[in-house]
């Protein structure tokens, strides 16, 4: 609790604060929104023809600021090449050297947009990682179970149908 100044470490199954911002939009859920549909049997056509994911996406309107800004109804604009119709009113959120890094790569606007896209979609996904992994282990089920299958077949047809044609 921040009033009584009692804090812990963070642990990965904290939930997230409210977002109160007016307007701001959850950039997770965007994240989440455009993965979308990859089309048939994940073979990915559907954003071939229809633009970037979530994470992509992201990314792309992290670094896709051009600094030039521009003012247009009192509201101040912000050239990015990303944005659909290429002016937003959000500002660059990044800048070159804002962090630094324990395992030493570069901590430039589009590394640091990269690891905030990765993080959001993880945000939206939180249990995509388990999901991948249960269905690794299925597959390799499945793969073991057939390969057994097989061999119990062979074994046990093998010698009838020697029998039938002799």
């Amino acid at each position: 609790d921040v009033d009584l100044d009692d804090t812990r470490p963070a642990k990965p199954a904290d939930h997230f604060p409210a977002n109160d911002s007016v307007g701001a939009p959850d950039l997770s859920l965007m994240a989440k929104a455009r993965a979308g549909f990859h089309g048939p049997y994940g073979t990915g056509i559907n954003q071939l023809v229809k633009g970037m994911g979530g994470a992509e996406y992201i990314a792309a309107l992290l670094h896709g600021y051009t600094g030039v800004e521009k003012e247009e109804a009192g509201v101040t604009l912000y050239e990015n090449k990303a944005f659909p119709g290429g002016w937003i009113s959000m500002g660059p959120p990044l800048e070159d050297e804002l962090v630094e890094f324990d395992d030493g790569h570069k901590n430039d606007v589009h590394h640091m947009s990269e690891d905030v896209a990765a993080f959001l979609m993880w945000a939206a996904e939180p249990k995509m990682m388990d999901r991948q992994d249960a269905g690794f282990r299925g597959v390799l089920f499945l793969a073991v179970l057939s390969v057994l299958l097989y061999l119990s077949n062979k074994r046990l047809w093998a010698p009838i149908k020697h029998a039938r044609n002799d």
